[in-house]
């Protein structure tokens, strides 16, 4: 967990696993003068799919224990996850 130990809590962080294509960024990739679009990001793929679960009628959310082992938990001292 040491890559995430000085990183705020950031969107830039989300990557998306896109099949086929492998893990892509969630903000678009600008050029150098920051005015044209070289590689577009996930940002409107992911923000569709979560409007998409907010609007759904049954939810369902699967995490696995060690889903928030980094939430909580220092380096020097790995406990369970609390769920």
């Amino acid at each position: 967990m040491t890559y995430w130990k000085d990183r705020a809590a950031d969107a830039a962080n989300l990557r998306l696993f896109v099949p086929g294509d492998g893990w892509r960024a969630f903000k678009d990739k600008m050029n150098a003068e920051g005015n044209r679009i070289e590689d577009s990001g996930t940002q409107r793929a992911i923000e569709s799919s979560l409007l998409n679960i907010l609007n759904a009628t049954n939810v369902a959310v699967l995490t696995g224990t060690g889903s928030s082992f980094a939430a909580t938990n220092t380096a020097e001292k790995l406990t369970p996850a609390g769920m």
